[in-house]
Protein backbone atom coordinates (compact mmCIF):
# COMPACT_ATOMS: atom_id res chain seq x y z
CA UNK A 1 0.00 0.00 0.00
CA UNK A 2 2.73 2.28 0.92
CA UNK A 3 4.48 1.73 -2.17
CA UNK A 4 1.21 2.43 -4.73
CA UNK A 5 0.45 5.74 -2.54
CA UNK A 6 4.15 6.79 -2.53
CA UNK A 7 3.77 6.86 -6.82
CA UNK A 8 0.15 8.05 -6.71
CA UNK A 9 1.47 10.78 -5.15
CA UNK A 10 5.07 11.23 -7.20
CA UNK A 11 2.55 10.88 -10.56
CA UNK A 12 0.46 14.10 -9.06
CA UNK A 13 3.05 15.99 -7.91
CA UNK A 14 4.79 15.28 -11.64
CA UNK A 15 1.55 17.39 -12.80
CA UNK A 16 0.20 14.24 -14.46
CA UNK A 17 -3.84 14.52 -14.35
CA UNK A 18 -5.15 11.44 -14.10
CA UNK A 19 -5.18 9.73 -17.69
CA UNK A 20 -2.54 7.98 -17.99
CA UNK A 21 -4.72 5.86 -19.62
CA UNK A 22 -8.11 6.73 -20.74
CA UNK A 23 -11.28 3.73 -21.30
CA UNK A 24 -12.37 4.02 -24.63
CA UNK A 25 -14.73 1.50 -25.46
CA UNK A 26 -16.50 -1.40 -23.93
CA UNK A 27 -17.62 -5.08 -25.28
CA UNK A 28 -20.13 -5.74 -22.63
CA UNK A 29 -23.23 -7.86 -24.38
CA UNK A 30 -21.43 -9.55 -27.65
CA UNK A 31 -23.70 -11.94 -29.21
CA UNK A 32 -24.14 -15.15 -28.22
CA UNK A 33 -22.65 -16.14 -24.69
CA UNK A 34 -20.56 -13.43 -23.23
CA UNK A 35 -18.48 -15.73 -21.13
CA UNK A 36 -14.40 -14.88 -21.67
CA UNK A 37 -15.51 -12.79 -24.67
CA UNK A 38 -16.10 -9.08 -23.51
CA UNK A 39 -13.55 -7.07 -23.32
CA UNK A 40 -12.68 -3.50 -22.31
CA UNK A 41 -10.28 -1.13 -24.98
CA UNK A 42 -8.14 1.76 -23.39
CA UNK A 43 -6.04 4.50 -25.34
CA UNK A 44 -2.86 5.38 -23.55
CA UNK A 45 -2.32 8.88 -23.08
CA UNK A 46 1.85 8.42 -23.18
CA UNK A 47 3.82 5.64 -23.12
CA UNK A 48 4.39 3.27 -20.47
CA UNK A 49 6.35 0.15 -19.25
CA UNK A 50 3.72 -1.47 -17.22
CA UNK A 51 6.60 -3.69 -15.75
CA UNK A 52 8.12 -0.22 -14.40
CA UNK A 53 4.52 1.64 -13.71
CA UNK A 54 1.85 -0.60 -12.71
CA UNK A 55 -2.23 -0.29 -13.00
CA UNK A 56 -5.30 -2.08 -12.17
CA UNK A 57 -8.66 -2.25 -13.94
CA UNK A 58 -11.38 -3.55 -11.77
CA UNK A 59 -14.78 -3.77 -13.49
CA UNK A 60 -17.85 -4.22 -11.15
CA UNK A 61 -21.83 -5.69 -11.22
CA UNK A 62 -24.45 -4.53 -8.72
CA UNK A 63 -27.34 -6.83 -9.55
CA UNK A 64 -29.77 -7.11 -6.43
CA UNK A 65 -28.40 -10.80 -6.04
CA UNK A 66 -25.15 -10.28 -6.34
CA UNK A 67 -22.68 -11.56 -3.31
CA UNK A 68 -21.59 -10.26 -1.24
CA UNK A 69 -23.69 -7.51 0.27
CA UNK A 70 -26.54 -8.37 -2.05
CA UNK A 71 -29.05 -5.97 -2.18
CA UNK A 72 -26.79 -3.32 -0.74
CA UNK A 73 -23.87 -0.86 -1.78
CA UNK A 74 -20.21 -2.87 -1.99
CA UNK A 75 -18.75 -2.81 1.76
CA UNK A 76 -15.37 -2.14 0.54
CA UNK A 77 -15.87 -0.23 -2.75
CA UNK A 78 -14.12 -1.53 -6.33
CA UNK A 79 -11.77 -3.93 -3.68
CA UNK A 80 -14.89 -5.66 -2.61
CA UNK A 81 -14.37 -8.95 -4.68
CA UNK A 82 -16.99 -11.97 -4.54
CA UNK A 83 -19.51 -11.61 -7.31
CA UNK A 84 -19.24 -7.44 -6.92
CA UNK A 85 -16.04 -6.56 -8.25
CA UNK A 86 -13.50 -8.22 -10.54
CA UNK A 87 -9.55 -7.12 -10.94
CA UNK A 88 -6.90 -7.39 -13.28
CA UNK A 89 -3.39 -6.58 -13.08
CA UNK A 90 -1.88 -4.84 -15.77
CA UNK A 91 1.76 -5.14 -14.72
CA UNK A 92 3.75 -6.45 -18.40
CA UNK A 93 3.93 -5.29 -21.84
CA UNK A 94 4.20 -1.82 -23.68
CA UNK A 95 2.36 0.75 -25.39
CA UNK A 96 3.12 4.27 -26.96
CA UNK A 97 1.10 7.31 -26.66
CA UNK A 98 -2.23 6.99 -28.89
CA UNK A 99 -2.39 3.11 -29.14
CA UNK A 100 -4.99 1.40 -28.09
CA UNK A 101 -4.84 -1.97 -26.09
CA UNK A 102 -6.98 -4.49 -24.30
CA UNK A 103 -7.98 -5.92 -21.41
CA UNK A 104 -10.75 -8.62 -20.78
CA UNK A 105 -11.33 -12.44 -21.45
CA UNK A 106 -9.06 -14.81 -23.14
CA UNK A 107 -10.90 -15.89 -25.73
CA UNK A 108 -9.63 -12.70 -27.94
CA UNK A 109 -12.84 -12.74 -30.54
CA UNK A 110 -14.14 -9.37 -31.57
CA UNK A 111 -17.95 -10.22 -31.01
CA UNK A 112 -18.70 -13.87 -29.91
CA UNK A 113 -17.84 -17.36 -30.08
CA UNK A 114 -18.20 -16.97 -34.03
CA UNK A 115 -16.60 -13.53 -34.75
CA UNK A 116 -13.25 -12.47 -35.69
CA UNK A 117 -9.84 -13.05 -33.80
CA UNK A 118 -8.53 -10.24 -32.98
CA UNK A 119 -5.56 -11.88 -31.13
CA UNK A 120 -3.24 -9.78 -33.13
CA UNK A 121 -4.43 -6.61 -31.41
CA UNK A 122 -2.37 -4.91 -28.10
CA UNK A 123 -3.40 -7.27 -25.35
CA UNK A 124 -2.03 -6.44 -21.77
CA UNK A 125 -3.81 -8.51 -19.57
CA UNK A 126 -6.66 -11.59 -20.39
CA UNK A 127 -7.90 -13.62 -18.11
CA UNK A 128 -10.47 -17.10 -18.28
CA UNK A 129 -13.01 -15.10 -16.00
CA UNK A 130 -15.39 -18.08 -16.48
CA UNK A 131 -12.71 -20.51 -14.85
CA UNK A 132 -11.01 -18.52 -13.01
CA UNK A 133 -10.75 -15.60 -10.12
CA UNK A 134 -9.51 -11.78 -10.55
CA UNK A 135 -5.94 -11.05 -9.64
CA UNK A 136 -6.22 -10.79 -6.43
CA UNK A 137 -9.95 -10.27 -5.77
CA UNK A 138 -13.41 -11.56 -7.99
CA UNK A 139 -14.60 -14.59 -8.29
CA UNK A 140 -14.91 -16.43 -11.47
CA UNK A 141 -18.07 -15.61 -13.58
CA UNK A 142 -19.90 -15.53 -16.91
CA UNK A 143 -20.73 -12.72 -16.89
CA UNK A 144 -18.12 -9.81 -16.51
CA UNK A 145 -19.77 -6.79 -17.62
CA UNK A 146 -23.65 -6.41 -16.83
CA UNK A 147 -25.68 -6.19 -20.21
CA UNK A 148 -29.02 -4.94 -18.11
CA UNK A 149 -30.39 -3.71 -14.55
CA UNK A 150 -28.65 -1.70 -11.92
CA UNK A 151 -25.16 0.19 -13.36
CA UNK A 152 -22.23 -1.47 -13.91
CA UNK A 153 -18.50 -0.42 -14.23
CA UNK A 154 -14.86 0.24 -15.32
CA UNK A 155 -12.35 1.60 -13.37
CA UNK A 156 -8.57 2.61 -13.94
CA UNK A 157 -6.00 2.51 -10.73
CA UNK A 158 -2.64 3.51 -10.55
CA UNK A 159 -0.62 0.74 -9.05
CA UNK A 160 -2.34 -2.88 -8.27
CA UNK A 161 -3.25 -2.65 -4.79
CA UNK A 162 -6.69 -1.55 -5.18
CA UNK A 163 -8.32 -0.84 -1.50
CA UNK A 164 -11.70 0.41 -0.18
CA UNK A 165 -9.88 4.20 0.06
CA UNK A 166 -8.24 3.57 -3.70
CA UNK A 167 -9.40 6.62 -5.73
CA UNK A 168 -9.48 5.73 -9.26
CA UNK A 169 -7.41 7.47 -12.30
CA UNK A 170 -10.60 6.86 -14.69
CA UNK A 171 -14.23 5.35 -14.89
CA UNK A 172 -17.00 5.11 -16.64
CA UNK A 173 -20.49 3.71 -15.73
CA UNK A 174 -23.07 1.76 -17.87
CA UNK A 175 -26.65 0.71 -17.45
CA UNK A 176 -29.70 0.94 -15.05
CA UNK A 177 -30.02 3.94 -12.58
CA UNK A 178 -31.06 1.63 -9.31
CA UNK A 179 -29.09 3.48 -6.32
CA UNK A 180 -29.90 0.71 -3.61
CA UNK A 181 -27.24 -1.36 -4.41
CA UNK A 182 -24.52 0.88 -5.66
CA UNK A 183 -24.69 4.17 -2.94
CA UNK A 184 -25.19 4.07 0.97
CA UNK A 185 -24.23 7.76 1.65
CA UNK A 186 -24.87 8.07 5.38
CA UNK A 187 -22.68 4.59 5.62
CA UNK A 188 -19.99 6.29 3.27
CA UNK A 189 -20.43 3.26 1.49
CA UNK A 190 -19.95 2.84 -2.48
CA UNK A 191 -17.68 3.50 -5.23
CA UNK A 192 -15.13 5.98 -5.68
CA UNK A 193 -15.11 8.07 -8.60
CA UNK A 194 -12.42 9.88 -10.39
CA UNK A 195 -12.02 13.62 -11.40
CA UNK A 196 -12.28 13.01 -14.90
CA UNK A 197 -14.92 14.44 -17.86
CA UNK A 198 -17.98 13.39 -16.11
CA UNK A 199 -17.51 12.56 -12.66
CA UNK A 200 -15.81 15.16 -9.96
CA UNK A 201 -15.28 14.60 -6.11
CA UNK A 202 -15.52 18.01 -5.01
CA UNK A 203 -12.18 18.24 -3.34
CA UNK A 204 -13.09 14.72 -1.65
CA UNK A 205 -16.42 16.00 -0.52
CA UNK A 206 -18.54 13.88 -2.55
CA UNK A 207 -16.32 11.11 -3.44
CA UNK A 208 -18.82 8.17 -4.78
CA UNK A 209 -21.07 7.86 -7.58
CA UNK A 210 -24.71 8.89 -7.58
CA UNK A 211 -23.28 11.22 -4.74
CA UNK A 212 -23.94 15.32 -5.26
CA UNK A 213 -23.84 15.54 -9.45
CA UNK A 214 -21.99 12.24 -10.32
CA UNK A 215 -24.55 10.92 -11.92
CA UNK A 216 -23.72 10.25 -15.42
CA UNK A 217 -24.97 6.70 -16.72
CA UNK A 218 -24.29 5.07 -20.45
CA UNK A 219 -27.24 3.52 -21.59
CA UNK A 220 -28.03 -0.46 -21.97
CA UNK A 221 -28.87 -0.83 -26.36
CA UNK A 222 -32.07 -1.75 -26.49
CA UNK A 223 -32.67 -4.87 -27.71
CA UNK A 224 -30.00 -6.75 -26.17
CA UNK A 225 -27.70 -9.37 -28.08
CA UNK A 226 -26.94 -7.07 -30.68
CA UNK A 227 -22.96 -7.29 -30.61
CA UNK A 228 -22.90 -3.59 -29.73
CA UNK A 229 -19.47 -2.06 -28.62
CA UNK A 230 -19.93 0.79 -26.98
CA UNK A 231 -17.62 3.51 -28.54
CA UNK A 232 -16.60 6.36 -26.00
CA UNK A 233 -15.53 8.96 -28.05
CA UNK A 234 -14.27 12.74 -26.39
CA UNK A 235 -11.03 14.48 -26.98
CA UNK A 236 -8.17 14.81 -24.60
CA UNK A 237 -5.53 17.38 -24.30
CA UNK A 238 -2.56 15.52 -23.61
CA UNK A 239 -0.16 18.41 -22.95
CA UNK A 240 -2.62 19.96 -20.61
CA UNK A 241 -4.35 17.04 -18.99
CA UNK A 242 -7.78 18.03 -19.70
CA UNK A 243 -10.65 16.84 -21.41
CA UNK A 244 -11.27 18.92 -24.39
CA UNK A 245 -14.43 17.65 -25.42
CA UNK A 246 -16.53 14.96 -23.23
CA UNK A 247 -16.95 11.58 -23.72
CA UNK A 248 -19.97 10.52 -25.18
CA UNK A 249 -21.43 7.01 -25.97
CA UNK A 250 -21.50 5.51 -29.59
CA UNK A 251 -23.31 2.25 -30.32
CA UNK A 252 -21.18 0.55 -32.99
CA UNK A 253 -23.01 -2.88 -33.62
CA UNK A 254 -20.75 -5.69 -34.86
CA UNK A 255 -21.04 -8.47 -37.28
CA UNK A 256 -19.37 -11.61 -36.87
CA UNK A 257 -16.96 -10.18 -39.77
CA UNK A 258 -16.13 -7.10 -37.89
CA UNK A 259 -12.50 -5.94 -38.01
CA UNK A 260 -10.23 -4.04 -35.35
CA UNK A 261 -9.90 -1.58 -37.75
CA UNK A 262 -13.87 -0.77 -37.26
CA UNK A 263 -13.63 -0.12 -33.41
CA UNK A 264 -10.16 2.04 -33.81
CA UNK A 265 -10.58 4.28 -36.57
CA UNK A 266 -14.25 4.75 -36.19
CA UNK A 267 -15.10 8.58 -36.71
CA UNK A 268 -16.79 7.93 -33.05
CA UNK A 269 -13.16 7.12 -31.20
CA UNK A 270 -12.01 9.52 -28.45
CA UNK A 271 -9.11 11.49 -30.19
CA UNK A 272 -5.77 12.94 -28.15
CA UNK A 273 -4.64 16.61 -28.98
CA UNK A 274 -1.97 18.77 -27.51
Amino acid sequence: MKRNSLLLAIIIMAGYANAQIIISGIANDVKGADANYEYIQLLATEDIDFAKTSYALVTCTNAGTAMPNPGEPPVAGWATGGGRTYKFDLNAGNVKAGEFFYVGGSNKRINGAKSTSIKDAKWIRTIDYKNNNGDGFGEATGGLLPNSGNAGGVALFVGTAVEESSVPMDVVFFGGKGRATILNQSLGKGYRVADNDHYSSNSGTQPFFFQGKNTYVISYINPAEQGAFIILGGEYDTKNKVWKKKRTANYFVMSDNTTLDEIEKNKGVTLLSK
